[in-house]
């Protein structure tokens, strides 16, 4: 296939084949949404394994996982840098080139989800580390970039697709650190502290979150075995009063079934996650916002993910087969000091009106910007027989992610026109009005969109 656009791909709408990646955390075969939803674009031509664990489906232009057109086969990347003022728009072409090699680029990476194991213990680095990291990887490895393949940073937001996602994002407020100190033996010993006030605790909050990861594999591992053997007979109230009252004593068995290794650092990635981070439990459509250095781990659930286009990751534990943890004290010290409940992350939702969404009623936007500049997510809701029109000035990919009896999706002048089932992903070009109808006879229709503006 010629690597040179067609005239399908220079008409205002492109259907897009997109890339699975098969991460260790994914849920299994036909039971991961990112597996089914790959499955409903036949010129991907991927294959399902049941046996194989499916993490996530990627939808855009990043080289780790590019999106393709699936008429033609030519990648989204190529496509864009050929035409770059008819795929994003001279505006956002010009704020936002790769910062790596100068070229045009989608400026985010829209990404789905799935999992039945906890995510790495983890966090994205801001634009001056990743800098750092990709000019000390390329200076270590001649030019090869195996880790970081980019200098951006990766600032993201995850909605819940799944009726119930659970996740460990930002840290707690001090008072509620200080308050596990007060009732968990295991972990005043583990990080080696009194019991300090929540002024002296927000003051040191890395130092003594970075002695999670100091203990040796002996001391982690006897008060693993004493803190679960005490969850074991006393359940919640094991965990304290934020224990009973977040239900804990289920997550802790969760993850160290999950990860149990004591040799490593999983067991101090529980320590670190249960009494130093939020735990968070979204219903679907809740968002949260992960900026940049903001320690996370997604727990269970699909969700809607949506980042500014990178895939720079530091990990510090529940790696899987993700490969080797990094350095732990290069992981704290890099982490965002931000203690608070995680309502303050959460993202707000309006209903979306003229000129952007003509009918007033259809269309909720995230508010994400609060957070991070270089994209939206709407999520629509038609029910049968009813029509959206929106008015997106920028870049738009969007995803179905319920179908009903089907989608109908027209956009230009011309009235292109398709019908898409649950899974299938187009991109938009800036400026054009897309209209959006759910099918007489089904239910409700959802469709998801990412955007960039300028």
């Amino acid at each position: 296939m010629s690597a040179n656009a067609s005239n399908m791909d220079l008409r205002p709408m492109v259907r897009l084949a997109c890339q699975v990646q098969p991460y260790s955390y994914g849920k299994k075969g036909s039971s991961s949404l990112a597996a089914r939803y790959a499955l409903a674009t036949p010129e991907g031509n991927f294959k399902l394994d049941e046996d194989q664990e499916y993490g996530e489906i990627w939808m855009g232009d990043h080289p780790n996982g590019p999106s393709k057109s699936a008429a033609t086969g030519v990648e989204l990347a190529t496509l864009i840098q050929q035409h770059p003022e008819e795929f994003l728009g001279s505006k956002v072409a010009e704020k936002y080139p790769n910062p790596t090699n100068g070229k045009p680029q989608l400026p985010f990476l829209f990404k789905v989800l799935s999992f039945d194991k906890a995510l790495p213990l983890q966090a994205h680095p801001d634009k001056s580390l990743a800098e750092q990291l990709f000019k000390d990887e390329d200076e270590k490895q001649d030019g090869a970039h195996e880790k970081f393949v980019d200098t951006n940073h990766k600032p993201e937001v995850a909605v819940a697709l799944s009726e119930t996602f659970e996740a460990f994002v930002g840290f707690r407020p001090s008072d509620e650190i200080v308050q596990f100190l007060r009732d968990v033996p295991e972990l005043r010993e583990l990080v080696a502290s009194d019991v300090p006030t929540s002024k002296e605790l927000d003051r040191e909050l890395k130092k003594t979150f970075g002695k999670t990861f100091d203990a040796d594999a002996a001391t982690v591992e006897r008060l693993t075995k004493s803190l679960l053997e005490r969850v074991d007979t006393e359940g919640d109230a094991a965990l304290g009063e934020i224990g009973k009252k977040e239900g804990l004593a289920r997550v802790v068995k969760k993850v160290l079934k999950q990860y149990p290794n004591p040799s490593t650092v999983d067991q101090k990635s529980m320590f670190a996650a249960i009494f130093f981070m939020n735990f968070v439990v979204a219903k679907r459509g809740e968002g949260i916002a992960v900026p940049a250095d903001c320690i996370h781990a997604y727990l269970e659930g699909d969700c809607i993910e949506c980042m500014a286009t990178s895939d720079n990751m530091i990990s510090c534990g529940w790696q899987g087969a993700m490969g080797p943890p990094d350095d732990a004290s290069l992981f704290v010290k890099m982490l965002l000091h931000n203690p608070g409940p995680s309502r303050h992350l959460a993202l707000p939702t309006t209903t979306l009106s003229a000129p952007k969404a003509q009918s007033g009623k259809y269309t909720t936007e995230y508010g994400i910007r609060k957070f991070m500049e270089e994209f939206s997510i709407v999520r629509v809701e038609v029910p049968p027989g009813a029509q959206e029109t929106l008015r997106i000035p920028g870049p738009a990919i969007y995803i179905v992610t319920r179908a009903g009896q089907g989608v109908e999706l027209s956009v230009g002048a011309d009235e292109q026109r398709v019908v898409l089932k649950e899974g299938e992903v187009v991109f938009v070009k800036p400026g054009n009005e897309l209209k959006m109808a759910g099918m007489q006879g089904g239910e409700n229709v959802e469709v998801f969109g990412a955007y960039a503006e300028a």
